[in-house]
């Protein structure tokens, strides 16, 4: 369950939510100024394909993709997009009709949505160039101004061509592809004679149709290698490749893996629907699987998942979903040798008769409140279904994250304001954010800010890209920070975009305080296990400490390859950057960002970003702006949350390449940090007691729980030994 959004996230694209967002753009028109004043006196007439290379942005080096297979080549789907949006920037003239990158991305979203195969996203675009000897060919140079007529002497042709999968980690042994002739993005002027594709599975290549589904099995787990080669009428052949993951082609051997599973989708019919909340209610896949071999729900152990943004990150993948199937095969299978050396969590569940009630909410990011009244619902269906069996006992309620916060509101809302029995004696919080949670402000400024950023373009038509369009990522993070948990959740958030960013935490006062209010329930034994350690050590760095810094040498691919980073680090579903590809370093864009980690209560920067464009035409002119040069700096009032003792996530765990640089290459000096300090999620001093930096570095030890009034609300708590350990991860400690 640690491998979820546990961070940045909930229920409802900020699309959606903030729909003027990304209308907000802060657009410069400096570089479109100064390209067309290069380019004014060339006239347009000769290039026939519609795109030159020399007046685009060039974000990506796209004259190494040519249709001929190098060993650095090859392409994942961020760096195709940004192949793709170079192309689109070239356009010269009305001999060529583009769909926008923004709408690209949307296809490839839908197209993807329409089955569960993968898909193959491919391009083929011609285009022109200014030869390397144009100044002898027609072309002069005055002023910083080039002068070419109506001659095609000075261009040469060339193409360019890329090919990917939509997904870039495919777990289990059998998968189907399809080549779907609406992600063929071809402006190459040929027709095709036939297709063939390699889909690493040890077969070599193998003819394909557009539009028709095949199947590739995989006999070993690790990187693999897609190729996609074409030949068209005319004899040419173009090629590319990609890379992807394959991981679990063999099941893991586990107690809940069995045919003894019942699945129900609430609301159930037949069975009163849950109350709404803001007028819609909630829905979730309540899957029962119950011990021994017969059928009988007498023991149940219901389980409520954390945050889980797969809607978001990757809705066309289904499997991305942290369901049943991936807490079976994760955390339920974690060796905690309680009664026996060697002895796993699910072994003991099932030698303890428990039958495991395992929710896996629809809308992962939605409102607490609309789930927790969800939850209230599922309990009574449980309880029902229970009432069936003589042998009964009560439910034990775990909510992992924030469904440790679900599972506490529901509990206590049944007792306080519904008074209906829930017929639970144990609650239990596994690192449940029961004060809030906390992401890394810095990272969530430099989103915000950047995911604005817009550049104005075009040579006789205007038009307009932001960053979020050319990096899929970047929107979708943008999206997560805007959900209705992670308003909720997060203690120290940023509202706001572009240049107009600032602090809003007004959602997660708001509902603490309400949450604060209800209490816990009293009807249960409430517990808590938090994955700081009793001795409060600290992350590897301390307040203020420099997270990231690259400078204006860095080109923008790097700064795309941290947003994707951001995201890898919630979901191993998310794995772009768990395979190797290629950062060039001849793009357009510069990037200087600097995160630091909060100081302790100090007015400190902690964000810089600064986005540059630095462009040279035929060796000679310089063409260089500023696109945006911003700072922000923490509030004095903030706790040094980032590098305080508790559940920590890793950056790099989840993005850490197979065969490249590691994100620390890139210059993340730390790639660990805070989710849910230990005083968040012990409670201590139950949300009343202001928490100084002090507390946040104080021992926390079982055996001697922490004095009033800063004591924790919980019969019993559990923090690891020695160090912080992964958010909501199992151990031979805390099993």
């Amino acid at each position: 369950m640690r491998n979820k959004l546990y961070l940045w996230v909930a229920g409802l694209c900020l699309c959606v939510v903030y729909p003027a967002s990304f209308c907000l753009a802060q657009t410069s028109d400096a570089f479109r100024t100064q390209m067309n004043s290069v380019f004014q006196n060339v006239n347009p007439t000769p290039i026939s394909s519609g795109l030159l290379w020399d007046y685009g942005l060039e974000l990506t080096d796209a004259t190494q993709y040519n249709g001929t297979i190098t060993s650095t080549n090859y392409v994942n789907l961020a760096e195709w997009r940004m192949l793709y949006s170079s192309l689109y920037t070239m356009r010269f003239n009305n001999n060529i009709s583009m769909t926008a990158p923004a709408t690209v991305n949307s296809q490839i979203t839908s197209n993807g949505m329409l089955s569960t195969a993968h898909n193959i996203v491919a391009l083929h675009v011609r285009y022109q160039k200014f030869r390397s000897n144009a100044t002898s060919l027609g072309v002069t140079i005055a002023n910083n101004k080039l002068t070419c007529g109506n001659t095609t002497a000075p261009y040469e042709t060339r193409y360019a061509f890329a090919a990917t999968l939509n997904h870039s980690l495919l777990e289990g042994k059998s998968h189907r592809f399809i080549f779907r002739s609406a992600l063929f993005y071809n402006k190459s002027g040929k027709t095709i004679s036939n297709i063939k594709a390699d889909f690493g599975d040890g077969q070599g290549y193998r003819a394909i149709s557009q539009n028709t589904e095949v199947t590739a099995n995989y006999s070993t787990e690790g990187e693999k290698t897609f190729k996609l080669k074409i030949t068209y009428t005319d004899a040419s052949v173009a090629e590319g490749f990609s890379k992807f993951y394959v991981k679990n082609i063999q099941p893991i051997a586990a107690r809940y893996i069995g045919t003894n599973i019942l699945t129900r989708h609430f609301p159930v019919a037949g069975f009163q629907a849950p109350r709404p909340y803001n007028g819609a209610v909630g829905g979730a896949t309540v899957t029962i699987q119950y011990a021994g071999t017969n059928q009988v729900l007498d023991r149940p152990l219901i389980v409520l998942e954390g945050l889980d943004p797969w809607k978001i990150l990757s809705p066309d993948d289904p499997t991305s979903n942290s369901d049943f199937d991936k807490f079976i095969t994760g955390s339920v299978n974690a060796i905690i040798n309680l009664d026996r050396q060697g002895q796993t969590l699910s072994e003991a569940l099932e030698e303890g008769g428990y039958d495991l009630v395992f929710v896996d909410f629809d809308e992962g990011m939605d409102y607490i409140q609309r789930n927790a009244f969800l939850v209230e619902n599922i309990i009574q269906w449980v309880n029902q279904e229970k009432a069936k069996y003589r042998t009964r006992q009560p439910n034990v309620v775990l909510g992992m994250s924030m469904g440790g916060v679900v599972g506490r509101y529901a509990l206590r809302d049944m007792e306080k304001n519904l008074h209906i029995a829930h017929d639970t004696r144990l609650y239990i919080g596994d690192d449940a954010p029961q004060q809030g949670s906390n992401v890394l402000l810095s990272a969530q400024a430099a989103v915000r800010h950047l995911s604005t950023v817009g550049i104005g373009l075009g040579f006789g038509i205007y038009y307009s890209l932001t960053l979020a369009d050319l990096n899929d990522d970047l929107k979708k993070t943008v999206a997560l920070l805007g959900t209705p948990a992670a308003r909720q959740l997060l203690q120290y958030q940023m509202g706001g975009a572009g240049n107009n960013l600032g602090f809003d935490n007004s959602e997660y006062t708001t509902f603490m305080t309400k949450y604060r209010n209800l209490g816990y329930p009293t009807q249960t034994r409430n517990v808590a296990m938090a994955s700081g350690s009793e001795c409060a050590p600290q992350q590897p760095f301390g307040p203020y400490a420099t997270l990231l810094s690259f400078d204006d040498s860095f080109k923008l691919k790097y700064w795309q390859t941290i947003v994707s980073s951001l995201l890898a680090h919630y979901t191993t579903y998310f794995v772009q950057l768990r395979i190797g590809f290629p950062l060039t370093t001849k793009t357009d864009l510069r990037a200087n960002i600097i995160l630091n980690a909060l100081p302790d209560h100090q007015a400190l920067r902690i964000y810089k970003g600064k986005i540059s464009i630095v462009k040279k035409i035929l060796f000679v002119i310089n063409v260089s702006m500023t696109l945006v040069d911003k700072s922000l700096n923490a509030s004095s009032s903030m706790l040094p949350l980032d590098s305080a003792p508790g559940g920590f996530i890793d950056i790099n765990e989840f993005a850490g390449t197979t065969g490249s640089s590691t994100l620390t290459d890139l210059t993340f000096r730390f790639t660990q940090f805070c989710h849910v300090p230990t005083t968040r999620s012990l409670d201590i001093g139950s949300g009343t007691q202001t928490i100084l930096t002090a507390d946040l570095l104080r021992l926390y030890s079982p055996p001697s729980p922490p004095p009033a009034p800063k004591n924790t609300p919980f019969a019993n708590f559990f923090t690891h030994p020695i160090e912080n350990v992964r958010h909501t991860e199992f151990t031979t400690q805390n099993g």
